[in-house]
């Protein structure tokens, strides 16, 4: 996480969908590099579905110490999923 924090990208809670929306991703940028694009919205990380801040909090305390990560997007129509292995 504390790699994205010297980018402009950013995660918008959109109300009408339940889900947090990534804004800000421009080309080049480590989020673009992960695969991830502006608008996409974050459905799931590990299993465990980001619908509010809490479950937010949950998936970045429970997975703290992972060194896998897999997320689900939805962009526009389509599911998206993505598999990050974590090096330390």
């Amino acid at each position: 996480m504390s790699l994205l924090l010297g980018e402009d990208t950013t995660l918008v809670y959109d109300t009408t969908a339940s889900r947090f929306a990534f804004q800000g991703v421009t080309t080049g940028s480590l989020s673009a590099e992960l695969g991830l694009r502006d608008g996409d919205r974050l459905e799931s990380v590990n299993g465990t579905t980001i619908d509010d801040l809490e479950a937010a909090l949950y998936a970045i305390s429970e997975n703290d110490t992972a060194t896998e990560l897999r997320v689900r997007v939805q962009r526009g129509t389509q599911w998206v999923d993505f598999t990050y292995t974590l090096v330390p």
